[in-house]
């Protein structure tokens, strides 16, 4: 699994003990047919029912830059079609890094609907 794996998602699988959560966790999303992963498929290539234009809220997109299962050129296009967006493209990551980074990126996303509490007067 390691050596199919793209470069850079090699070093989150090198423990044997992440192979082996991955694997099982992908034996086990498909353990009751493959049906779900299909209607994901399906689901990213039709068309949105909203205008990701029109949304007017901070929207942050991480997206490693190596990604080898979503197409770096993607994040880019949606980060182009939204007004208000703060984009980070890591060059060195692939599709996995947000497992390092959680912290990171949900500590901007807890600091972002504190500020907006804040200003709005919220709780």
């Amino acid at each position: 699994m390691q050596t199919a794996a793209a470069s850079a998602h090699r070093h989150v699988l090198a423990p044997s003990e992440a192979r082996e959560l991955a694997l099982a966790r992908f034996l086990a999303a498909g353990r009751r047919g493959v049906g779900g992963m299909i209607d994901d498929y399906l689901l990213c290539a039709a068309p949105w029912d909203f205008d990701p234009g029109g949304e007017r809220a901070l929207v942050q997109l991480w997206h490693g830059m190596r990604d080898v299962l979503v197409p770096v050129d993607q994040a880019i296009q949606l980060a182009a079609s939204l007004p208000n967006v703060q984009t980070r493209l890591d060059p060195d990551e692939g599709h996995f890094f947000y497992r390092r980074r959680l912290r990171e990126i949900l500590g901007d996303v807890v600091g972002a609907v504190r500020l907006s509490r804040v200003r709005t007067g919220g709780a």
